[in-house]
């Protein structure tokens, strides 16, 4: 394959370090990158990092723009402050209180 320019296209190199690794695949012919695959399930390892989105998510109270600075804000958040904010996301949610939660997050990690 060859650019406008006729030169050639960069070629991406990928090494297998497991026999479980999954080769990077393009999603479709006019696709611009390539799709990345686990090869494996990372839940545990990301367990008191991303509990909190997983929660929200599923409970439908976040859109993509909350997400993105929530994950901003989370990701500078202590493991203890973490595990404060799961409970206390627990009770926050079932009382149906779905409003302004990025608001809510960020005054408990400030106070905690």
């Amino acid at each position: 394959m060859t650019t406008k320019r006729s030169r050639p296209a960069p070629v991406l190199r990928v090494k297998k370090m497991t026999s479980e690794a999954i080769l990077p695949t393009r999603g479709s012919i006019l696709a611009a990158g390539l799709d990345l695959s686990a090869a494996y399930d990372a839940e545990d390892e990301f367990d008191a990092t991303f509990k909190a989105i997983e929660l929200l998510s599923e409970k439908k109270v976040i859109d993509d723009k909350t997400r993105t600075q929530l994950k901003k804000k989370l990701f500078t958040a202590t493991e203890r402050q973490f595990k404060l904010l799961n409970k206390a996301l627990d009770n926050y949610i079932d009382d149906e209180n779905s409003t302004n939660v990025l608001e809510w997050i960020n005054a408990f990690l400030e106070s905690n």
